[in-house]
């Protein structure tokens, strides 16, 4: 019986949570790796989050700071950084071996679009001239049947630019990553 909002949250996140922690873990040992990520630090994760969504700090390792005027306790208490990280970089929710072989569409598209959010967030993007105003700033490169290929968001002015897309501006290099999969 579901008496509060948590509880309703508490529900849905039951119905996906062991499935949830099998793909991240499957994952990793289909790329070699090994990560035994427990229903535990996946509940963690996933609080740590929430959390994260209403006491914003510049960037996410801030939270595991030792300086009093960033770091969270309650955040470093819980969960190690590393750990938060190597569930936010394999955060997976399908088999990549169940998925249909690709047909290699001879047509691709990369496309750059808006995704609504008004919330805080250092990566959101402004662009009065756009329906959507605010938001997150997505490239993305599909194929004829529409079916996204790969994605990149944009999270600011790149310091570090590889040194095979140097000599481009941001579009171009944006398109060039994207297809190099498909070249």
């Amino acid at each position: 019986m579901c008496y509060t909002p948590t509880d309703v949250l508490m529900v849905f996140i039951e119905s996906i949570l062991d499935d949830l922690v099998y793909q991240i873990n499957l994952y990793r040992t289909q790329n070699n790796k090994i990560l035994r990520i427990q229903r535990e630090d996946m509940l963690v994760f996933i609080g740590t989050n929430f959390f994260m969504g209403y006491h914003n700090i510049p960037s996410y390792k801030n939270y595991w700071s030792t300086s009093p005027d960033l770091g969270v306790k309650l955040i470093s208490n819980a969960m190690p950084r590393n750990t938060f990280e190597k569930i936010l970089v394999n955060l997976h929710c399908n088999d990549n071996k169940s998925l249909p072989p690709n047909n290699k569409e001879k047509e691709i598209s990369v496309d750059e679009s808006m995704i609504k959010f008004k919330g805080r967030s250092s990566i959101k993007q402004y662009n009065p001239m756009k329906p959507i105003k605010r938001g997150y700033n997505i490239w993305s490169m599909a194929d004829q049947k529409g079916y996204m290929l790969a994605f990149k968001v944009y999270q600011g002015k790149e310091e570090n630019v590889s040194s095979e897309f140097e000599n481009y501006g941001l579009g171009e290099r944006v398109v060039l990553e994207l297809t190099k999969s498909v070249e």
